[in-house]
C-alpha cells in the first residue's frame, strides 16, 4: 500500500518547485531559495552532527584483586583504613570551602 500519491516523486517535486519559482516575481524567487537552501542547511547539519563524536569515551574500571583466604581482621583493618583517608578527604575539601568562605566573606 502506497503511503502517497502516485503523482509524489522527485520528479515531480523538482517540476512543481520549478513551476512555482518560475512563475514568481525575482524577490519572491530569491527568497524561496533562500529559506530553501537554510532549510538543508540545517537539515544537513543535524545529520552530519548526529554522526560526529556520539560515541562516550571508553571508561575503564580498575578492580583490586584480593587474597580468597584472608582473615576478617585484615578486611576490618582495610576498611577502617579506607575510611580514614576518606574522612581526611573529606575534611580537606572542607577546609578548602571554609577558607573560601572566609575569603569572600560568607558566613
Amino acid at each position: 500500500m502506497a503511503v502517497f500519491p502516485p503523482w509524489f516523486g522527485l520528479k515531480a517535486t523538482l517540476k512543481d518547485t520549478r513551476n512555482f519559482l518560475r512563475n514568481r516575481s525575482p524577490e519572491k524567487t530569491v527568497g524561496a531559495v533562500l529559506a530553501m537552501l537554510v532549510t538543508v542547511i540545517i537539515v544537513l547539519l543535524f545529520f552530519i552532527d548526529s554522526n560526529f563524536r556520539t560515541a562516550p569515551p571508553p571508561q575503564i574500571t580498575y578492580v583490586e584483586s584480593f587474597d580468597g583466604n584472608r582473615t576478617d581482621e585484615e578486611i576490618i583493618a582495610q576498611q577502617r583504613e579506607e575510611q580514614r583517608l576518606i574522612d581526611e578527604a573529606n575534611r580537606e575539601r572542607q577546609q578548602g570551602y571554609q577558607d573560601l568562605s572566609n575569603r569572600l566573606g560568607i558566613e
